[in-house]
């Protein structure tokens, strides 16, 4: 479903979804408010219509979802296209809720299907830049050592610790 009707999108813009919603654990956006390419933080953004249904009953588990994700260097946005069509639109967003996930330049969308708090997940731990591998034999550190990353690695941090998992 595309963004909300006629006129701009302006008589669904008032009835805005997330208005009420206090959350400290997401940002309300906007084109000006958007994540610059220097930010350090990882954002998962919801790009949504206030008139669609879709959203608003998916609203409660995405506003867990960004309660469970606070804390890992994710941040967590929405941004009502009602009011930024023309912004949503430069971002590959033309239905009335997308999840896109967006760090330093990169901005990648969510493929189309069903958004579960699972799928967002899951699509998290594949496109997120930070990799965290298993080096607890050798073997695995030399071949980490030798590994070459896509998707803009930048480094390595290495945690040593007694606890094992």
């Amino acid at each position: 479903m595309p963004f909300g009707g006629g006129n701009g999108g302006a008589e669904s813009a008032g009835r805005d979804i997330y208005a009420t919603s206090k959350d400290p654990n997401f940002r309300k956006l906007s084109k000006a408010k958007f994540p610059k390419s220097s930010s350090q933080y990882v954002w998962i953004v919801q790009y949504y219509s206030s008139s669609s249904n879709e959203a608003e009953t998916f609203q409660p588990e995405f506003l867990k979802l960004a309660e469970l994700l606070a804390g890992y260097g994710v941040r967590v946005g929405i941004m009502n296209c009602d009011k930024e069509r023309e912004f949503c639109a430069s971002k590959s967003v033309q239905n009335a809720l997308k999840i896109g996930m967006q760090y330093g330049d990169t901005h990648i969308v969510m493929p189309s299907g069903r958004i579960t708090a699972k799928s967002i997940y899951a699509f998290v731990k594949e496109n997120h830049p930070g990799v965290v591998e298993s080096i607890r034999t050798a073997v695995n550190a030399e071949a980490l050592s030798h590994k070459k990353y896509e998707k803009g690695i930048r480094g390595y941090v290495t945690l040593w610790t007694a606890k094992y998992e």
